[in-house]
């Protein structure tokens, strides 16, 4: 059974991690000279992406849908169901394939706004998707 409460939380994690994202994409040279601006900017960028692989997951295990090798995996799943179409699948698990870390859940970084979702838009818990067209574009 999907946690629609958790699932609200990761997918709002991802909404504020690319707003912050967005925000630094015109620092100034002189935020850029902080020390602390890059890591800053890869930790969020990092738990933005985990987060999308948390939702992911959780909906593959929601379903009982096979263990999977790694994360990207997971977004290759969520189309084999029609979860997600082909084309964002594929560059969805070019962003999150790397091997999954033990305490991982699963990933669902799908974007409406993309054009990702399979079956107008809805997941197996009619749960909307939330896959940002920044990271899809990439």
């Amino acid at each position: 059974m999907v946690d629609e409460v958790r699932v609200y939380q990761l997918l709002r994690s991802v909404t504020d991690g690319l707003a912050a994202l967005r925000g630094e994409a015109g620092a100034e040279p002189s935020r850029r000279a902080d020390p602390m601006w890059l890591p800053g900017i890869k930790y969020t960028f990092v738990t933005t992406i985990e987060a999308c692989v948390d939702v992911a997951q959780h909906f593959c295990s929601s379903e009982g849908w096979d263990p999977l090798a790694d994360n990207g995996a997971t977004m290759t799943l969520l189309a084999r169901h029609g979860v997600l179409n082909a084309e964002p699948a594929t560059r969805m698990r070019q962003a999150v394939g790397l091997p999954q870390p033990p305490r991982t859940r699963v990933v669902l970084v799908a974007a409406r706004e993309a054009g990702g979702f399979a079956n107008g838009g809805q997941v197996a818990a009619e749960q909307p998707g939330c896959w940002s067209s920044a990271f899809a574009a990439s």
